[in-house]
């Protein structure tokens, strides 16, 4: 992210404080789409559109570059579509009274908006060539279809139908379009062409297909292909055909008289999307298959290799054929691949997006399809996010030999003069390290990810893999289905088509290394909840929501230490290196069940204090050395409404160094987050008597309390100096903050939150 701040910015002291610090979303690491209708393909500027919750992502193809427009509303983006143009983007929303919204793509400005739906938007469409007319549909609960005129902005047609629609495509002239779903697949026929002159909103005529037995099938997907025979157009018949998908794998050629002309059985045990370009029609499949067949014919082309297996290690090599090692965990059991949720397909430019419920994005090369490779990848959470941890990498502090370490094969060039890193821990039981080289020259921001693509590590936590693939589709849980009769099927053993699984000594050319390195000592699929680097860059911590600690070495993911650590989840983990003391390093761990655990690093992790002086749940702890008084201290808060200074004293008797109690403070509200601000120098008056007079470094404590206020207090006094507005809305409330580097700014975030904050100059204080 890019702040900017303008010049001659002035900050309150009060709760009214207007945020003057604009932030800029620079990049996005993640997507929420769950289907095809959550994501877009624009074939003139070879661009890719995705959801990212309140956020629309379009991705080049060719530089990797990101275009994102963010939704004022801030509620979750179910679906979008792109006009055929690529000029128009339009959006449907959930929430309370969603809206289609359309946004121009040359600068993200929303164009117009058109309520009319209840509750959720399941799908929209543009109408082809001109994108003159919207089609959206509701969830199932709406019941509704509507037709709007996106020139007008208003509703032209509806209907109802009773049935889930999972996708709706329109046929190329425009003519009508089709809905398909449970036991549903049903053409919608309208005039666009002609505009009636009382505007009023006209019923959809609405026919089903002729399905026989299959209609006792869930459909996932339709697409709408038109043959380019030069014969069959001289001779007046080129009908459009429609291509609808079933749930159970079988792919159905519907011709305008809405009756089966042909059908292919897959093979597969569950068929999600499908993507038509041309005469080609590309087929996403369970067990991260994909299938080429021919939109007339339904012959079979070819198969797109298969992604990463789950769990598996990638190295960087040199050729673009994947060749996986063996899981590490040491079982024979076969490889297993995330199913493909979406994908688009551009024959012109040869491009074919695939994404896999363990949200992995790849985009591949059919430019040849007698070899298909990938042109580049991305690698997400396929859950929430729970924690981040920022460090550094400085020039010979890591250093992997192993050809499953973080930087890649022997003999690479190794790491970057400097790098700068993150790790980020979820739900799906994974910490991924995000790197990227840093000028400390300029520090511009658009070098974050120069060439557009993310340096990101993956470490695997469970070896079941129980949590990695999201489960979250709406395209299913539809109910029963059942088979149907064909007259033709798809042998996948044929002469000429490709093997499953791909064997050979070629290696592929990732910009991703994941190591498999599992920990079978802790629990299975509870979920990672917080993280934390060792100040030396050695260490991995990582807590679970079964109050699991574990330790990790940083470059090789090599699981150390597995501490039963608390008896419900880890709710924070701070490291602490004293400059004081040589050779002291200490790490805190605060949990749900309201106890503190201090453990000593350097002696294995042994525990040396419990803490248990709050009486609810404890959110965050935190060590701080205070250069004012030479003290360290602990300083938690929790939802007990107390915010806890102690700090570390000599006892007496056991000649032993514990920490005690020195300020309890105790509120009317719960603290969310606390971080420390600082060390920084006060700003003293020029014409004032100590202006010349040395002064040590003064750390304060910001914290983000449950009342929409962050508060700053003074470390060595535990003193209250100001409170900020930490919502820029009624709604929501803080549950994190960070500071940055400089301790000139201070971020909020929590539900419906995202605010900053500049450090007001102290004196004197």
């Amino acid at each position: 992210m890019s702040i900017k701040m303008s010049k001659g910015t002035r900050f309150c002291h009060n709760s009214k404080t207007k945020c003057t610090v604009s932030v800029t979303l620079e990049r996005v690491l993640g997507f929420t789409a769950v289907n095809n209708c959550s994501v877009a393909f624009d074939s003139k500027n070879s661009c890719i559109y995705y959801t990212a919750g309140c956020v629309i992502v379009a991705e080049s193809c060719d530089s990797n570059k990101q275009f994102i427009i963010q939704s004022p509303t801030r509620k979750s983006i179910c679906c979008l579509d792109v006009s055929h143009d690529g000029k128009y983007i339009v959006t449907g929303e959930s929430g309370h009274h969603p809206m289609v919204r359309i946004w121009s793509r040359a600068d993200g400005r929303q164009i117009g908006e058109l309520g009319s739906h209840h509750f959720r938007i399941s799908s929209v469409r543009f109408s082809p060539v001109s994108a003159t007319h919207i089609v959206s549909v509701g969830c199932q609960e709406d019941q509704t279809i509507c037709v709007w005129d996106r020139v007008q902005l208003r509703k032209v047609a509806s209907a109802k139908v009773s049935a889930r629609v999972n996708a709706v495509a329109f046929n190329d002239d425009g003519e009508f379009f089709v809905t398909v779903g449970i036991r549903h697949v049903r053409f919608w026929y309208i005039d666009l062409k002609s505009r009636p002159k009382v505007k009023e909103t006209q019923p959809l005529k609405g026919r089903n297909a002729v399905l026989g037995d299959m209609l006792h099938n869930t459909f996932t997907d339709v697409c709408c292909a038109k043959p380019e025979d030069p014969l069959r157009k001289a001779s007046g018949d080129h009908q459009a055909l429609t291509l609808v998908l079933s749930q159970t794998g079988q792919l159905l050629q519907i011709n305008e008289s809405r009756c089966v002309t042909k059908w292919v059985d897959l093979k597969v045990s569950n068929a999600g999307c499908m993507a038509v370009c041309g005469q080609t029609v590309a087929v996403g499949c369970s067990s991260g298959v994909c299938l080429l067949f021919s939109a007339i014919s339904l012959r079979f082309i070819a198969r797109v290799p298969l992604p990463h297996p789950l769990g598996t290690s990638i190295f960087s090599p040199n050729s673009q054929i994947p060749s996986f090692a063996t899981p590490s965990s040491g079982d024979s059991e076969e490889p297993r691949y995330a199913e493909v949720t979406a994908l688009k397909l551009d024959v012109a430019s040869g491009h074919l997006i695939c994404m896999y419920t363990d949200h992995s994005l790849y985009c591949w090369d059919v430019t040849n399809l007698r070899s298909i490779s990938r042109r580049f990848a991305h690698f997400y959470h396929s859950r929430p996010v729970c924690c981040i941890a920022v460090t550094s990498l400085l020039p010979g502090s890591a250093s992997d030999v192993t050809d499953v370490g973080r930087w890649g094969a022997p003999g690479s060039a190794g790491p970057p003069a400097h790098v700068e890193m993150f790790a980020t821990c979820s739900d799906d039981d994974t910490v991924r390290l995000w790197s990227f080289p840093v000028n400390k020259s300029t520090l511009k921001c658009n070098e974050l990810f120069s060439n557009g693509m993310e340096d990101v590590s993956i470490l695997y936590t469970d070896s079941s893999y129980t949590n990695l693939c999201s489960d979250d589709r709406t395209s299913s849980g539809f109910g029963p289905t059942y088979f149907g009769q064909g007259s033709s099927t798809l042998n996948l053993s044929a002469p000429g088509s490709p093997a499953l699984v791909r064997s050979g000594s070629s290696r592929w050319n990732s910009n991703v290394n994941i190591v498999a390195a599992v920990a079978s000592q802790g629990p299975v699929g509870f979920g990672l909840r917080c993280v934390a680097i060792s100040p030396d860059g050695r260490h991995l911590a990582v807590g679970d929501r079964a109050g699991q600690l574990r330790i990790y070495d940083f470059n090789s993911f090599k699981l150390l230490h597995s501490i039963r650590a608390h008896d419900a989840e880890i709710l924070s983990i701070s490291y602490f290196d004293s400059k004081q003391i040589p050779g002291m390093s200490l790490l805190c761990t605060s949990s749900r069940d309201r106890v503190i655990h201090v453990f000593a690093p350097r002696q294995d992790y042994s525990r040396v204090q419990t803490l248990a002086d709050h009486s609810g749940i404890v959110n965050s702890a935190l060590f701080v050395e205070c250069e004012e008084n030479r003290k360290i201290y602990l300083i938690s808060c929790g939802a007990d409404r107390s915010l806890l200074f102690r700090t570390l004293t000599l006892d007496p008797e056991s000649q032993t160094a514990r920490f005690v109690i020195d300020h309890h403070i105790s509120v009317t509200h719960s603290y969310a987050c606390a971080t420390v601000v600082g060390p920084s120098a006060p700003n003293l008056d020029a014409t004032s008597l100590n202006a010349t007079a040395p002064s040590r470094l003064r750390q304060y404590l910001a914290v983000a309390c449950q009342d929409r206020q962050m508060r700053l207090y003074r470390v060595n006094k535990a003193r209250q100096l100001f409170n900020y507005r930490a919502s820029t809305s009624e709604d929501g409330a803080p549950v994190c903050c960070a500071a940055d580097p400089t301790s000139t700014l201070v971020a909020t975030a929590g539900l419906l939150i995202g605010t900053q904050h500049a450090t007001p100059t102290i004196q004197s204080l």
